[in-house]
């Protein structure tokens, strides 16, 4: 079941007030809008950007004030947006990885050096407005990503590892990085950084597949991923907005990192199906940039940093208690055998 140290967690969370607060989500998406849920419930106010008028719509409809920013020009009225700002969430990946060329891993990693315009757009617009309002700003959360820290061979990576990102896509991220780090150290802008592990969460999961008997067992020996359950990802940058620590770096991840195929044939025997044999990643037609997340290396991304500082329960601690949520809540608990 549920992790039962979550209790205590839930109330505590519930208790937190957010009044006064207003949240600007930059790129508000999957796991930002879940925050913005959580921020609103506790009287805060969230405003976040997107880049479609249609997207802008369904945001208004969440409750959440819409802005347009398409990452190429600045936001037309950043001053007026910003007036009351105190929090802020950067979810906008580096421009330069959504070229194809993002997820071939290079020969020569870290010899690259981007122009801040390739790696994060909101840096590239708006740093000088950001630092104006330094007095202002509570909190800033920068969303990166695990794939920093390269290949270990699925050895263990905390906060402290050093990355050797092995895809430019992630070179990129690990630059950009830096670049919202130094506003902590040269101008004490209150940055944090997540990185997080592979998301997961209602309407994210292989359980749409597997049910339509879709989902291949991909298998590649000695491979390690880690995920996080969205919601675990919300609570997490709560805990780190009710306990700022500017300049500090945290993994996102659950209590057990694991092949993937374990993940999917896990999910075969919720619906009470028997999973299909295992097909070497190399035999199982990937797309390009499902193939580079096994080329771009194994690794164990450890947690303990978030538990210790931040004092973080999972609701979720390994992706058996999160995928057993989703197919109670999404797929009704249905039985196909």
């Amino acid at each position: 079941g549920i992790n039962a140290e979550y209790g205590s967690e839930k109330i505590w969370m519930e208790s937190a007030t957010f009044e006064g607060f207003h949240l600007f989500l930059f790129g508000a998406g999957y796991s930002s809008l879940y925050l913005a849920k959580e921020f609103k419930k506790r009287g805060g106010k969230v405003s976040g950007s997107t880049r479609s008028a249609e997207k802008a719509e369904e945001l208004r409809s969440q409750g959440v004030l819409p802005v347009i920013f398409d990452a190429k020009k600045p936001l037309e009225n950043f001053e007026e947006v910003f007036k009351d700002v105190t929090h802020i969430v950067v979810s906008i990946p580096p421009p330069s990885t959504r070229s194809p060329e993002g997820g071939k891993p290079s020969a020569t990693p870290q010899l690259t050096q981007y122009p801040l315009e390739q790696l994060d757009s909101v840096l590239f617009h708006h740093r000088d407005d950001l630092l104006k309002l330094k007095d202002q700003l509570k909190w800033i959360a920068y969303l990166s990503t695990t794939g920093v820290y390269g290949d270990f061979q699925g050895e263990w990576v905390d906060e402290t590892t050093p990355a050797n990102p092995l895809l430019p896509r992630n070179q990129v991220r690990k630059q950009a990085e830096e670049e919202w780090l130094k506003l902590y150290t040269s101008n004490s802008l209150p940055i944090h950084v997540f990185r997080i592990s592979g998301i997961y969460g209602p309407g994210r999961t292989k359980l749409e597949e597997i049910k339509e008997g879709k989902a291949q067992l991909i298998f590649k020996e000695g491979q390690y991923f880690s995920r996080i359950h969205v919601e675990d990802i919300s609570n997490s940058l709560l805990h780190s907005i009710l306990k700022v620590t500017p300049g500090q770096i945290f993994n996102l991840a659950d209590d057990e990192p694991a092949p993937p195929h374990l993940v999917t044939s896990y999910g075969y025997t919720l619906f009470g199906l028997t999973p299909p044999p295992p097909i070497h990643y190399k035999e199982a037609n990937l797309s390009p940039m499902a193939l580079s997340f096994y080329e771009s290396g194994s690794k164990k991304v450890s947690n303990e940093k978030i538990k210790k500082v931040l004092d973080v329960k999972l609701r979720f601690p390994t992706f058996k208690e999160g995928l057993k949520d989703v197919w109670l809540t999404q797929f009704g608990g249905e039985l196909l055998n």
